[in-house]
């Protein structure tokens, strides 16, 4: 450890794991040789219930439905980018209810309701609103 730096194998880790600090902050351009990415984080099946999205899971999640639901959103960061996989069930024709999001053209939109249809939610979280866009139908041709 050297200035709040660990080297653990062969990884530069800033901060320590009993303290909640940001991993790294970077004022200035960043270069990358290497891909950017993050790990997509599978919240498993719906239910009928709430499905809170921490995104502190990670910026890219996913969801099977498999029942009408609601989504919750926590722990957003102001300029972030977050993805919601959303894939219907067998069933299909699930819907839900969202927090508040500033849609495209100000209208919710509808969900591919096809049975294992699969949408992308990208959504962009300005400090103080989620502004939302929708991908629809992806799927094997």
């Amino acid at each position: 450890v050297t200035n709040g730096v660990t080297y653990l194998n062969g990884n530069t880790i800033v901060g320590s794991s009993d303290e909640p600090i940001e991993t790294l902050e970077v004022r200035g351009n960043v270069l990358s040789t290497g891909q950017y990415y993050t790990p997509v984080n599978a919240k498993g099946n719906s239910g009928t219930g709430t499905v809170t999205f921490n995104w502190n899971d990670g910026n890219i999640q996913t969801v099977t439905l498999t029942g009408n639901c609601t989504f919750a959103f926590s722990n957003p960061k102001s300029g972030a980018s977050y993805q919601i996989i959303i894939t219907q069930d067998g069933t299909g024709g699930r819907s839900i209810t969202w927090p508040t999001v500033h849609w495209e053209n100000k209208t919710t939109p509808t969900l591919t309701g096809t049975l294992n249809s699969k949408d992308i939610v990208t959504l962009t979280y300005d400090g103080t609103n989620y502004n939302g866009l929708i991908s629809k139908n992806f799927g094997t041709p």
